[in-house]
Formats: C-alpha cells, sequence, structure tokens
C-alpha cells in the first residue's frame, strides 16, 4: 500500500510540472491562472532537468500546513480553479480525495464537497493538478478563505453554487449580449488594469488583504471548539469589538459551509447581543411625573414638600 501511495504522489507532481510548463508557454492561457502561478508559486526549479532539480520542486510539496491551488491545462477550463489548504501536506489530501472520488463513483452515501461532485459528474478529476502556494502557515485555514474571497475561484463555495447543483447538474443562464453580461465600467476597468504577477503580490502584502486576513481568523476561531473561541468571544464583548465589527464577521460568515457556519454564527449573534445590551443600559438622566400646580417647583428640595406635604 505504501508504494502505490509513493506512485500516486510522484505521478501528480511530474503531472503538475508538465501543466505549468504548458500554462507558462502555451498559446492564449488564462491570464488570472498565468499570474497567480508566477507570483506565488515556487517555480525556481521548474525547467531543470536533473533528478535534483526534480526534488528541489517536489520539495514545498510535502511541507505541512499549505495552500493549494487546483488547476488545468485545458484552455476553456482554465478559469475554474480551485483553492483547497491541507494540514499534512498537498498530494496526502490529494490522495484521500481520490479515495472519497472512487466512493462517488461507486454511488455510495458519502458527504462530499459541491467541486468534488463536479469532478464527479464530468469524469475529469485527474486533468486538475495541484501546485502548493503557501506552506508552513500556522493560519492556513483563514488564508485559503482569504484568498477565495479575493479571487473567487469558480469551483470553490459559495460560487460554484451559480451554475452547479448537486442534483440538476450545470445550471444554464440565459445568454446575454456583451453589454449586458459585462457592462462598459467592467470592460474599461478589465482593459486598464492588467492581472499580472507583479500586481497578485502587491495584492497579497497590502494592509486590505491583512485585514481581511484577521477577520477570517476570527471567524475560525469563532467556528472552532477550543479554547480560540472563548478568547475571541470575549474580544467581541469587550471594548475592542463592537456592533460594527459583528456585523462585518456576521456577513463574511455566511460564506463559509457546515459546521463552521453555524458555530461562528451562533458566537457572533450571543456577542452581538451582549453588545447592544451594553450599548443600551446606560445611565439616563433623572426625570420626574408632572404635578399640578400653578408653579411647577424649581429645584429638587421642593418637589417632595409639593407633591405629598408634612404634617407639623
Amino acid at each position: 500500500m505504501t508504494h502505490s501511495i509513493h506512485l500516486f504522489q510522484g505521478f501528480r507532481i511530474i503531472q503538475t510540472r508538465m501543466m505549468v510548463l504548458a500554462i507558462l508557454h502555451g498559446l492564449r492561457p488564462n491570464p488570472e491562472l498565468k499570474s497567480i502561478l508566477e507570483g506565488c508559486a515556487d517555480l525556481k526549479h521548474l525547467w531543470g532537468t536533473t533528478l535534483h532539480s526534480h526534488n528541489l520542486f517536489s520539495r514545498p510539496f510535502f511541507q505541512p500546513q499549505s495552500v493549494y491551488i487546483r488547476f488545468t491545462h485545458i484552455g476553456n477550463m482554465q478559469p475554474k480553479f480551485y483553492i483547497g489548504s491541507a494540514m499534512h501536506h498537498t498530494p496526502d489530501r490529494e490522495y484521500s480525495r481520490s479515495r472519497k472520488y472512487l466512493q462517488l463513483t461507486n454511488e455510495r452515501l458519502v458527504q462530499a464537497e459541491l467541486a468534488l461532485r463536479y469532478w464527479r459528474d464530468h469524469d475529469n478529476l485527474y486533468i486538475w493538478a495541484p501546485i502548493p502556494i503557501y506552506t508552513d502557515r500556522n493560519d492556513y485555514r483563514s488564508l485559503e478563505m482569504a484568498l477565495i474571497q479575493e479571487w473567487q475561484p469558480r469551483l470553490n463555495y459559495p460560487f460554484i453554487c451559480q451554475f452547479f447543483h448537486p442534483k440538476k447538474g450545470i445550471l444554464k443562464k440565459p445568454a446575454l449580449n456583451t453589454n449586458a453580461q459585462f457592462g462598459l465600467a467592467t470592460l474599461w476597468r478589465r482593459a486598464k488594469h492588467k492581472f499580472t504577477p507583479k500586481l497578485v503580490r502587491q495584492i497579497l502584502t497590502s494592509t486590505r488583504f491583512q485585514n481581511r486576513l484577521e477577520l477570517w481568523t476570527i471567524i475560525h476561531a469563532l467556528g472552532s471548539n477550543t479554547k480560540a473561541r472563548f478568547e475571541q468571544t470575549q474580544m467581541l464583548r469587550s471594548n475592542d469589538g463592537g456592533l460594527t465589527l459583528c456585523y462585518a464577521l456576521r456577513r463574511l460568515a455566511n460564506n463559509i459551509q457546515e459546521p463552521f457556519r453555524s458555530l461562528s454564527l451562533n458566537a457572533i449573534d450571543a456577542s452581538k447581543k451582549m453588545v447592544a445590551w451594553k450599548t443600551s443600559s446606560t445611565s439616563l438622566c433623572t426625570s420626574c411625573p408632572m404635578v399640578p400646580h400653578s408653579k411647577p417647583p424649581t429645584t429638587n428640595q421642593e418637589i417632595p414638600s409639593t407633591v405629598a406635604p408634612t404634617n407639623p
């Protein structure tokens, strides 16, 4: 069994290397996918022809806590790439996905992601190859969600729900003309802002992306059952949080899958109620009922004698 796993992992790494070369030097590749590969992946030893260069290229594949991208060299399918993460290493995640794919092929009742069901319906799981873009990251789960929000890959949830249903298959949209489908502003923006590897690196190192990564780190902690959940809940209920942060986290948490979605939403809603109660329970000014008197009292000392006069 161990030898078969090693053969499977070696084949996938060689396939990834050939596909990257086909995209970088092919005819009319997808500019977004090509820029992501050149800007994020480690391609220093891609063009080597020796066994030593191949070992150097495959070293990031076996590093833990990685974030990878699954892509294909087929031209019309290159926009449909996939972003995932692995706790141990990328080939191990690919092997576990292949076992789940075999269960779906045998028509067994299993819990599988929508992307895997999409590959099962089209019988093309192995024309997508993985390549790690980040390794040795403690926040690899949060980084995966931040990259999904930034690049919006079509095979990741929730974007895959726009065109694929597990029972209905591919959902067809009505045909529109170019102006109605894209809009003049979108076409102008695409012509002005080119997607380049330098732009990809600038985006991933920008303050905006780092702030977004911090928000996803909080959501991932709230969706867990660890000490980090308690600490983040305490932060939301303190002066460091607030209703604005709670509403922003809730909008992001609606776009993740179960069971993290329910756990994080419950924690955010409980913190939101606590923050709203603390905001509304501030001390109010003292008030006194209206007194039927020709000349109402002007000071607090006059109120008791006017309302209820005391006997001498």
